[in-house]
């Protein structure tokens, strides 16, 4: 019976090392795979939400990590290939509630998710698609004011994407996570053109399925600084440079477990175009990543879209 329960423990093992590579947005090398939030959807103003209303808002990413780091940031030469495209679907109700004097905002988030993977060096093809793990934030509060944004809020990410811990193109990663949010955004003139901002994520994870591993805590910001004016026709434009930062900040727990935690860093420029007579708002932005540890490294591009109904 030991017997069988130690080949089990190695078999789990093996396929969580081949799973760690492609499950999530940015892979892993670590015990368990990704993270529940892929850093890089927000950037400049990234702490200031919409006037009251009911919002959709899509992100398109589109990421190609294609090459390995060890854990000194050193690259591995196992002629690795990642493409993932990802569409998730934001839904946002802004309030007219006010809780403490603040704004109260509810949001879900349904993402679609497209890997492809392939690992000359271990002979390895592997690619799914459909739904991912979903986020639920059923409490966010936001203070405004005309120098400053300031947003708090709590949500749950649960394991809706289907995970099997021997197939490494698995769309969810297996477990739930509890993500707190604290972020703000700072306008350098009374006109509100200059700003700056930052969006941080903590998250707390739950044991993952069959594994019986619990990834360690991770803490994640993003932001970026912008400038914003008018144009003719109406529209709002604002450039900017967006950056992003991940790390694991715990180890993970388990009889299967090490070490190793991961991280990553990115930044590069960014555009939003906001068409005023329609309510609508183009985001783009390109990043690219550089001193990652235990994770893949690449660049990503990210096509936001945002409607007011």
């Amino acid at each position: 019976m030991k017997t069988q329960t130690t080949n089990r423990h190695r078999l789990i093992q093996v396929c969580l090392v081949l799973a760690a590579l492609i499950v999530g947005v940015i892979p892993v090398m670590g015990a368990t795979p990704g993270s529940h939030y892929p850093i890089g959807g927000e950037g400049v103003m990234a702490a200031a939400p919409p006037p009251p209303g009911v919002y959709v808002r899509t992100f398109n990413t589109w990421t190609n990590p294609a090459q390995e780091m060890d854990d000194n940031g050193d690259p591995i030469d196992n002629d690795f290939n990642l493409s993932i495209f990802s569409s998730a679907q934001r839904f946002i109700y802004v309030t007219n509630y006010k809780i403490l004097g603040a704004d109260y905002i509810m949001s879900m988030v349904v993402p679609m998710v497209d890997k492809d993977l392939s690992i000359g060096a271990a002979g390895l093809n592997a690619s799914q698609r459909g739904l991912g793990d979903m986020v639920f934030e059923p409490l966010a509060l936001h203070w405004g004011s005309p120098r400053y944004d300031v947003i708090v809020a709590a949500a749950a990410i649960l394991p809706t994407g289907k995970f099997e811990v021997n197939k490494p193109a698995s769309l969810g990663l297996g477990y739930s996570s509890a993500m707190i949010t604290i972020g703000g955004t700072a306008y350098l003139d009374q006109g509100r053109k200059w700003s700056v901002s930052a969006l941080t994520r903590n998250l707390i994870n739950g044991e993952q399925k069959d594994s019986e591993i619990t990834p360690g805590s991770e803490f994640m910001i993003e932001g970026g600084i912008g400038y914003e004016t008018m144009r003719p026709g109406n529209f709002l434009i604002r450039p900017g440079i967006a950056f992003c930062a991940y790390v694991q900040t715990g180890e993970d727990d388990g009889d299967l477990a090490n070490d190793l935690k991961k991280e990553s860093y990115a930044a590069g420029p960014e555009f939003n175009m906001f068409w005023l007579d329609k309510g609508f708002q183009i985001n783009v932005r390109y990043l690219e990543e550089f001193g990652a540890k235990n994770t893949a490294e690449g660049s990503q591009f990210v096509l936001t879209l945002t409607k007011g109904l």
